[in-house]
């Protein structure tokens, strides 16, 4: 079952780092402003925030089989827009204009499968499945960190094309393993007549008061995760390089994540989520100082190298903390609104991002990086310190 569940991991976050990774790439090489590119992220995530909460309300209480059947129906659907992509002339008229709108398109669906993916393996865990999850999101991480590195050397090669042509790929070989990714019949959830009668009368926020906070201090952080990685392009060449260093950073940054994926589940049982919470945020603001101050590619580097102690830990701490405070039935849900704090994330740094750099260069949204990185852990340790449920 972890091979299994590690090739979904692998092929899917290996399409992600061609498609997200290098956004940026393909919408610029296609006639795109960076603050076009901004909006078009910006209105994926949109989509992606409003449809979350809804399949994540439809499958909360199915299982398993649900999971796995929006991740298979998401993951077809994302494979429909990149052939299309893949056969458009972005430079031409009607071409350009369905260029952005299919880019958004992936971008969405790629955001409304993340959940699914993360609950895939959880709920496997839960129904009694031998699956080691760490070593799969490790695993993850690894598709993700050489896709990234191959893919920046590729589109040196071969062009833009390469992005939709080698998500094709991936993506018929991602439908293939969830196919046939088994699932007992036992993984349902089931509750009694009370108890979704509580449910009904509870609001998620009022079962869980803590948890607005913790996503509202997450949204500022992811702030300044999605600043870098939608326009690291940009950042990448103004301190002098190019896709090849883009595809570099992104693969070393990727690579971090593996130890740290594979290792957590051991330290998570020593030290409590919130510390991990505090020092994720802690080591976002010195990730974002970096990419302000340190002037050469060198720099871009070391800071991508500290994505181990940020991206990579508060990444798998929202997976445990969100299964080890949740009830089964709102595990889903909860999932869903960590992507959901990324999709709007995505949404403010992208709206944020492009017009700055269009009207005031890189630094000035690198500025805003830091800010919001700032921002962000102070909210999620006051949330913390306040000492409340959950």
């Amino acid at each position: 079952m972890t091979l299994l569940y590690s090739l979904v991991q692998m092929l899917f976050w290996a399409a992600y780092a061609i498609v997200y990774g290098y956004v940026s790439v393909y919408l610029l090489g296609s006639g795109f402003s960076s603050t076009l590119e901004g909006t078009i992220v910006a209105l994926s995530a949109v989509f992606a925030a409003l449809l979350q909460p809804y399949l994540a309300e439809k499958t909360d209480r199915a299982g398993g089989k649900a999971v796995k059947k929006v991740l298979f129906l998401l993951s077809l659907l994302f494979l429909l827009v990149v052939i299309l992509l893949f056969v458009m002339k972005p430079e031409v008229g009607f071409g350009h204009v369905m260029t952005g709108v299919l880019y958004c398109a992936a971008i969405l669906l790629l955001q409304a499968a993340t959940p699914f993916v993360y609950s895939l393996g959880t709920v496997s865990a839960r129904s009694g499945l031998s699956l080691n999850y760490g070593l799969a999101r490790g695993l993850g991480s690894a598709g993700y960190s050489i896709a990234s590195f191959l893919a920046g050397r590729a589109i040196n090669k071969v062009g833009i094309k390469f992005i939709p042509g080698g998500s094709i790929i991936l993506l018929i070989l991602l439908l293939v393993v969830v196919l046939v990714f088994p699932f007992p019949d036992a993984a349902r959830v089931t509750e009694s007549e009370e108890e979704r009668a509580a449910g009904k009368k509870e609001s998620f926020f009022k079962k869980y008061p803590q948890f607005a906070l913790v996503i509202l201090g997450t949204v500022c952080l992811y702030t300044t995760h999605m600043m870098v990685n939608t326009f690291g392009f940009q950042i990448v060449t103004s301190k002098g390089g190019g896709n090849a260093e883009l595809g570099v950073g992104t693969a070393l940054a990727a690579l971090t994540e593996i130890p740290v994926n594979i290792i957590f589940g051991h330290f998570q049982k020593k030290v409590k989520p919130k510390v991990w919470f505090i020092v994720s945020g802690l080591f976002y603001v010195v990730r974002a100082a970096g990419y302000l101050f340190l002037p050469s590619v060198g720099g871009y580097y070391a800071m991508q190298f500290l994505q181990l102690s940020s991206w990579a830990v508060i990444g798998i701490v929202s997976i445990f903390y969100v299964s080890s405070v949740m009830a089964p039935e709102d595990e889903v849900k909860g999932q869903a609104f960590f992507t959901m704090a990324l999709s709007v994330a995505t949404v403010v740094s992208s709206l944020i991002g492009g017009p700055l750099i269009d009207s005031f260069g890189i630094s000035a949204m690198l500025t805003v990086s830091l800010a919001s990185a700032i921002a962000g852990t102070l909210i999620i340790a006051a949330a913390f310190l306040k000492r409340r449920k959950v």
